[in-house]
């Protein structure tokens, strides 16, 4: 090994390989990020961000990362952007292969000290650095995948629901895990997250927790209008993600039935043929906006008193962090992985009694909504970009000390 070690860090999708990167680069150590698109001058991305408009890649960049880093590849992207505009669904395994199969040339022939890599796209390019001798450290955003099944038969099964497995199919399902396999370091977000590994039989010391973080210069309460009379005295709870099975989100109807109280639940996200959704239960008020904007997102969270979040497996819940640094408390299941500040946030998951038990809690006394609130802030304001780096940092130098 060089005096100087050399990191390497690819993914061609959007998640945390761009904060991976900055940490490499904040160590002095950073030589290559592989990744589709950048938006920055003189790179694709930023040619695209231009003809699509500034904020269609606000996700392709992060503050501070040198460009002269980045090493675009977007032709997998682009196969699979076409694919999906002409009504593909999701995003497809030969986009991952593609890519993958691109980074493990490129490792195979200026082979770094480490490899970071992310779940899907890596599988070829762990098999060079095995063979390499190459440090790997690999993102799994998902629950594993085995234990992520079990647990949506689990629910399927609580709440009659018809469940046909995941789109991704056995074929993805089996990427991910000789990935697991080939792969040296392991980081996963919350403890939840790394259970469903553990109980697989993957050994609990190839593991490090690293939680995600919230932009706290965004999400923060901002200044609502007043409630008007009609809503004025309901409990006035949020849900914000998919309307799916997954969310959890029947459980928290069959809660509301059951509470029978002045509820409004607003849902923001989008709809899936799993389950319908109703206009009220009981006599609580269903009110559906579909995907919106950051900005409205924001506003909604601090015009509501409560985030609940019921979800069958969520190896973090990055909403649940986002409401928290804009004022309001949440009410999570044990399967989601967001941090909470106390423990009695949470409620047994695929549990609607639970959930009922702890809205009428906050029914029965709302001063305790106001002292919940005041906890929110200060505590989102700890799980920063910063700190995600530092760990990073920290697992950098232990591997190449």
């Amino acid at each position: 090994m060089s005096s100087m070690p050399a990191i390497d860090v690819g993914y061609c999708g959007v998640h945390t390989a761009f904060e991976c990167a900055l940490a490499a680069q904040e160590c002095g150590w950073l030589r290559n990020f592989h990744c589709s698109i950048y938006d920055a001058p003189g790179k694709w991305g930023g040619l695209a961000s231009r003809c699509l408009g500034g904020e269609s890649l606000r996700n392709r960049r992060v503050d501070r990362l040198d460009p002269r880093h980045v090493r675009e590849y977007p032709l997998p992207w682009l196969g699979d952007t076409l694919r999906r505009h002409f009504g593909a669904q999701g995003e497809s395994m030969a986009m991952f292969a593609a890519f993958d199969a691109h980074c493990a040339r490129k490792l195979a022939r200026q082979p770094p000290d480490l490899f970071v890599s992310t779940e899907r796209c890596a599988l070829k390019s762990l098999q060079v650095a095995a063979r390499l001798g190459i440090h790997t450290v690999h993102d799994c955003p998902q629950l594993h995948p085995v234990e992520l099944e079990t647990l949506m038969q689990q629910a399927s099964d609580a709440c009659d629901l018809p469940w046909e497995g995941f789109p991704d199919g056995e074929a993805m399902k089996e990427r991910k895990l000789q990935e697991y396999e080939m792969a040296g370091r392991l980081m996963v977000y919350s403890e939840f997250h790394e259970q469903s590994f553990v109980r697989q039989g993957v050994p609990a010391e190839r593991f490090f927790q690293n939680p995600l973080w919230v932009d706290t210069d965004f999400w923060q309460p901002v200044i609502v209008p007043k409630r008007s009379s009609r809503t004025a005295g309901m409990l006035h709870l949020l849900f914000v993600g998919e309307l799916s099975l997954r969310k959890g989100l029947p459980f928290l109807f069959k809660a509301l039935e059951l509470l029978d109280a002045p509820v409004r639940l607003t849902l923001a996200g989008r709809r899936t043929d799993q389950l319908e959704v109703p206009s009220r239960i009981g006599r609580a008020e269903i009110v559906a906006t579909g995907p919106l904007t950051k900005h409205r997102l924001r506003e909604l969270y601090t015009e509501h008193d409560l985030l609940v979040l019921p979800s069958v497996a969520d190896a973090f819940g990055w909403v649940a962090v986002e409401a928290m640094a804009c004022g309001i408390p949440v009410l999570l299941s044990e399967n989601c992985g967001a941090p909470v500040p106390d423990p009695t946030w949470r409620v047994p998951a695929l549990n609607s009694p639970a959930i009922a038990a702890r809205l009428q809690h906050y029914l029965d006394q709302p001063e305790q909504l106001l002292h919940d609130a005041s906890l929110c802030c200060a505590f989102a304001r700890q799980f920063t970009p910063k700190r995600f780096r530092e760990t990073m940092k920290a697992e950098y130098h232990k591997l190449l000390a």
